[in-house]
């Protein structure tokens, strides 16, 4: 459900509704362990060389029960929101990588090989958690938002930085809705998308440090041409 929303939701963007098709998903256990690689990319990953998202079943159904327990929620209620999150956050990353707009005429296969994982994860997050906002039920959408957390406890530190590329977007957020009223708030989740990739794509910043500085940079030099051109790119 979560990642048919987001597909739909990203068909909004020129081109990426034609190339959304070539990414398949398939289930298998996974390589690593958490101290390795990450919670999110040991329940799942992206194969950016295949455009294939895998799943992987054996660590899902193992952290899902950790949390069930956690929560005092069904093992049964708990996989199913674990397994679409852990879809979403790998369908974040094809999005991330697949993505194009008008102001980034380049070879995304390049981009991406040389994008820092510092970089990609809390992007990943950000997508994720912004998706959320999708599930028009408030019930349903506090269920995942709680899972999401408890996965996202786990974490290392550099993923959790989604958070202060949230905060530094919340005036954008007042911005357009104060521009498209209060009803706006799914298109505005596209908007910032939008904003906050094609800024990644467009600078090519060499770091998270350097994403940050770039994005408040290009927000005070280029405010209304930017907000124009994204609205353009969504609409």
């Amino acid at each position: 459900m979560l990642v048919y929303t987001f597909l739909k939701k990203t068909a909004f963007f020129r081109k990426y509704k034609r190339q959304r098709e070539i990414v398949i998903e398939k289930e298998q256990d996974c390589p690593g362990e958490q101290e390795e690689y990450g919670i999110w990319d040991v329940l799942g990953f992206y194969d950016w060389k295949n455009k294939t998202v895998y799943i992987c079943e054996p660590k899902i159904c193992k952290i899902s029960r950790e949390i069930s327990e956690k929560i005092k929620k069904s093992k049964n209620e708990t996989y199913f929101r674990v397994r679409e999150l852990v879809r979403l956050h790998e369908y974040a990353h094809a999005f991330i990588h697949r993505s194009r707009f008008p102001m980034t005429k380049r070879n995304m296969d390049e981009w991406y090989k040389r994008l820092g994982l510092d970089i990609e994860e809390p992007l990943a997050e950000l997508i994720t958690i912004l998706s959320l906002n999708h599930v028009e039920d408030e019930n349903e959408r506090e269920k995942y938002e709680e899972v999401f957390y408890k996965i996202d406890e786990r974490a290392p530190r550099y993923y959790q930085r989604w958070k202060e590329l949230n905060g530094k977007i919340e005036d954008i957020r007042k911005e357009f809705r104060a521009k498209f009223g209060e009803n706006s708030k799914y298109t505005e989740n596209i908007f910032l998308l939008t904003l906050v990739i094609s800024s990644v794509k467009r600078d090519t910043p060499k770091d998270f440090e350097d994403l940050l500085k770039s994005f408040e940079e290009r927000m005070r030099r280029e405010r209304e041409e930017l907000i124009c051109e994204i609205v353009a790119a969504v609409v």
